[in-house]
């Protein structure tokens, strides 16, 4: 007894899983049936409510007739107050039933009130006591009349019956449709089958059971791993199924919307479209009549599309060949894109961008085509390109205009400078009064700023024309950082300020353009000095990272305003523009810098913070198989 006591208790358990598992399967059928059941009501009262608009509109005199009379208001009241007295349309409009409980009900706002009425015999033949048309609660007539528009409800009807319900509007006659049919009549099939899945689970309890006690728990195990295994393959195959519905739903869907999509498309664009079938139109839109000028799309489709292209296309090959070789690799990998040139229908040619897409025309292989209209983007190209042959050839007349008109000047500067030189050491003898040295030495001050500003032209100019020394060498980055040190030191001292300097390991030997890296990190850190204060530190900084030398030069200077910075890199820009604060320079040692790096495929990047300070970074690539050894 003892051994038998689990295996009840098992029995049980799968009796009650197998009747909920049973219940859940019954309840989905129940579901998809109950949706099956609402669409077919829907489809009945909107068929019937069409048949109706069409014979008020379209049958004979006296079906005509015979509808006036009955959707009249007398007639509607007179229905409603003795439904034995209603005239049944069914012979003239070969109105059906729907299951033993549905049947059509009519109704029409007469007054304030909406009034029912029958339209079709039924063996339920009760009629709605009319109802306000502002009563709150449900309604499909309501709905049907007041909105025009179709609809379906699930509700309580007046007889006290859970019943479903579909509405559509006759528009023609003024009144409303409604197809409806008692719940119970579709649940009573599913109730019926519940009840006997509980009488199965439990005749398959007491079998079980029989079995057991007759034939051992060996055997029950085994069954029990069988039944295990059903229940498993017959969830898989419900699942499997629900998947299937989805997927197909979801599927018809899309194409749906794709195909409204692609109707919107083809028949708004702006751009010419059709459809082609065995080399010849089967379809276009207006915009292909447009373009073409022709004036209808009757007209264009008479056309072979032979006719829309010249003899012979730009680059010499025959269109006709051609054509045909645009459409076949287009069939063979479903897209094709290219430029052609297309004919009017009056002879006129134009440039044209061609898209051909391959689609499916009834079972067959099909082309659909758009063509742009490309003239004015030649236009603007050719214009374009023009441009920037003119600009091109300028920006050359200007930097030899410039290389030329500095070489004029250094000539007679350099006679200024070395004369007001000779003059401030007095090899000649003394030049008389104080006043003439100071004279002397403003000349040679301004000359040499004069100098200054010419070299720096130069440079400009010569990088712009890539004429500027390219050549790569090796070299020593800490020499090359203390001659840069020493160049700009003595400011620095008179200045009062500070220059540290951090440089990484491993960077001993840089492959490189040497000259021009000299010539940027002076240009910064000369810029660090000159917009800084007394006291203020000026902390340059280079390592190897990625074969890539890292510069950085930071300063707690003025800084540069917000505004200003993005134009900082602009050549005669200077940090502040006040002219108080200013100092002195040509206003150019920036843009070389930045010309400098883009030659070298570098990058350059400034942050700055106003009366704070400013960072200056530097990135230039180093060649690929130098010795440096990456650093970080």
């Amino acid at each position: 007894m003892t051994n038998k006591i689990p295996f009840m208790q098992l029995i049980l358990a799968a009796g009650f899983i197998a009747t909920v598992f049973a219940g859940g399967v019954i309840y989905e059928l129940y579901q998809v049936k109950l949706e099956d059941q609402k669409a077919e009501l829907q489809k009945l009262v909107r068929d019937q409510a069409e048949l109706f608009d069409y014979l008020s509109e379209n049958g004979s005199e006296e079906i005509r007739q015979t509808l006036i009379a009955f959707t009249s208001d007398e007639s509607i009241l007179r229905q409603n107050e003795n439904p034995e007295e209603t005239i049944i349309l069914d012979d003239q409009l070969s109105l059906d039933t729907y299951g033993e409980t549905g049947r059509f009900l009519g109704g029409k706002i007469i007054g304030e009130n909406i009034v029912f009425f029958r339209v079709g015999d039924a063996p339920d033949a009760g009629i709605p006591a009319p109802i306000h048309i502002d009563r709150e609660g449900e309604s499909p007539m309501r709905e049907a009349l007041q909105t025009g528009e179709a609809g379906f409800l699930q509700f309580t009807g007046f007889e006290g019956h859970e019943i479903l319900v579909a509405s559509q509007p006759v528009e023609s006659l003024g009144i409303g449709l409604v197809a409806r049919i008692d719940l119970a009549e579709v649940q009573g099939p599913y109730i019926r089958y519940g009840v006997t899945a509980i009488a199965v689970a439990f005749i398959a309890m007491f079998i079980s059971w029989l079995i057991y006690r007759n034939y051992g728990a060996t055997y029950i195990a085994r069954l029990s791993d069988d039944l295990s295994t059903q229940k498993e393959v017959a969830k898989t195959s419900r699942e499997e199924l629900e998947v299937q519905k989805k997927v197909h739903a979801e599927t018809e869907a899309k194409l749906e919307e794709s195909e409204k999509k692609y109707e919107t498309i083809f028949y708004s664009s702006e751009d010419p479209m059709w459809l082609m079938l065995d080399g010849k139109f089967i379809h276009c839109n207006e915009a292909a009549v447009e373009t073409f000028r022709l004036k209808s799309i009757d007209d264009f489709m008479e056309v072979h599309p032979s006719h829309f292209s010249p003899l012979q296309q730009p680059d010499g090959t025959n269109s006709f060949l051609k054509a045909e070789e645009m459409m076949k690799n287009a069939v063979e990998s479903g897209y094709s894109r290219f430029f052609w040139t297309h004919k009017r229908f009056d002879g006129e040619e134009f440039p044209a961008e061609v898209t051909l897409t391959r689609i499916n025309i009834d079972g067959r292989v099909g082309l659909h085509a758009m063509v742009r209209d490309i003239t004015e983007e030649k236009i603007v190209e050719e214009n374009l390109q023009k441009a920037l042959v003119d600009a091109e050839r300028a920006n050359v007349a200007k930097s030899e205009f410039l290389a030329s008109m500095s070489h004029e000047f250094r000539t007679p500067l350099n006679a200024i400078l070395g004369f007001s030189e000779m003059l401030k050491a007095q090899y000649l003898g003394p030049l008389g009064a104080d006043k003439y040295g100071e004279y002397v030495g403003d000349i040679h001050t301004s000359g040499a700023h004069l100098l200054d500003l010419i070299n720096d032209i130069l440079d400009i100019s010569a990088i712009e024309a890539g004429k500027n020394p390219m050549e790569k060498t090796f070299f020593d980055m800490m020499e090359l950082m203390e001659e840069c040190i020493a160049t700009v030191e003595p400011t620095a001292l008179e200045c009062e300020i500070s220059i540290h300097h951090k440089l990484s390991g491993g960077q001993e030997k840089i492959y490189g353009h040497r000259r021009g890296i000299k010539q940027i990190i002076i240009n910064i850190m000369a810029n660090a000095i000159k917009y800084n204060h007394a006291g203020g530190e000026v902390t340059v900084e280079s390592y190897v990272k990625d074969r890539k030398l890292h510069i950085i030069v930071e300063d707690n200077g003025f800084g540069i305003e917000k505004d200003f910075l993005p134009r900082i890199l602009e050549p005669f820009s200077r940090a502040d523009e006040n002219a108080h604060m200013a100092q002195e320079g040509t206003g150019l040692g920036l843009s070389i810098c930045q010309k400098l790096v883009e030659a070298y495929e570098g990058t350059l990047d400034i942050e700055s913070t106003y009366g704070i300070g400013t960072k200056v970074t530097i990135v230039i690539p180093t060649v690929s198989g130098d010795r440096l050894q990456n650093v970080g």
